[in-house]
């Protein structure tokens, strides 16, 4: 439900967007990215019904948020930072697209995470066929019809340890 909601909300910040298509196209894309950050920025920090979509998202992501979320920028590498209580804060990546790919999401071997999920040897293998099958043909499906129910009880139980690693990393900040 949360990210449905925030779903709607992106849309609303690309119609936004639209509107600075006038300018140049490489300046185009920083000045969108920009612009998409404060809007968020503030969003969190002054629109009640989008902070409590956010703060809706990250409990049940299993972060322990307490008090009022604050979003801030600052000049590193992450885009936003967002204080979740006194001790924690993350960092959030805003990426803008019309056909949007998580593949950069994170660059690690599928062998590293069939050793940190314990993954069978069925659904890695299943997984890595599925990777060369796209790698050879794009327009490949991913993921066959015969083996859909497995992956996706497989990610269905494992969801919150695969979102927690990609964004902790082990006790990594």
């Amino acid at each position: 439900m949360c990210c449905r909601k925030l779903q709607n909300y992106r849309n609303n910040l690309w119609c936004y967007n639209a509107k600075l298509r006038s300018t140049k196209k490489g300046k185009k894309e920083a000045r969108i990215g920009l612009d998409s950050e404060q809007d968020i920025i503030n969003r969190i920090n002054y629109d009640e019904k989008f902070h409590d979509i956010v703060r809706e998202c990250l409990v049940k992501l299993g972060y322990n948020v307490q008090g009022r979320l604050k979003a801030r920028k600052d000049d590193i590498k992450t885009d936003i930072f967002i204080q979740i209580n006194e001790q924690e804060e993350i960092g959030v990546s805003i990426k803008s697209s019309t056909k949007t790919s998580f593949h950069q999401l994170d660059r690690r071997r599928l062998e590293e995470w069939k050793e940190f999920l314990n993954m069978p040897d069925d659904i890695f293998n299943t997984i890595k066929e599925a990777i060369l099958r796209v790698a050879k043909d794009s327009r490949a499906k991913f993921i066959l019809e015969k083996d859909r129910d497995k992956i996706r009880e497989f990610f269905k139980n494992h969801i919150h340890e695969i979102i927690n690693e990609i964004f902790r990393r082990r006790g990594k900040s």
